[in-house]
């Protein structure tokens, strides 16, 4: 198919497929009761909402304590010059950094799960 060539091109493109596969649904759901599909957008643009809030509260609240700030390298470099070696990890974190490394991708991902179920509890 040409359409996933293109969009594999594209990496400042993610999950592609699955915006285009909610969209599709989301038509359907519009087809079968509009009035529902309106709630349902304003949801889920709510959900949205509340996991970029917490993803910048996360930033914000601790700038020295980054995931990537843990990384052996540079990670913009090794995507723009676009070289993946098969013998070594994608993007290396410093042997001695590993656990904090772990930990600060889960406070991170707990951090925004807690924002996105405040927000949808509070719906």
């Amino acid at each position: 198919m040409f359409l996933p060539r293109v969009l594999s091109r594209i990496r400042h493109l993610r999950m592609a497929w699955c915006a285009l596969i909610a969209a599709m649904l989301w038509a359907v759901l519009w087809y079968v009761a509009p009035r529902e599909a309106v709630t349902v957008l304003y949801k889920v643009t709510m959900l949205l909402t509340a996991a970029v809030v917490f993803y910048w509260v996360d930033r914000l609240l601790f700038p020295y304590a980054r995931p990537e700030g843990y990384l052996a390298d540079e990670w913009r470099d090794r995507i723009d010059a676009n070289v993946w070696p098969p013998d070594i990890e994608d993007f290396p974190v410093v042997v001695e950094s590993r656990t904090l490394f772990a930990v600060a991708c889960l406070r991170r991902t707990v951090l925004m799960a807690v924002g996105v179920l405040a927000m949808g509890q509070a719906l």
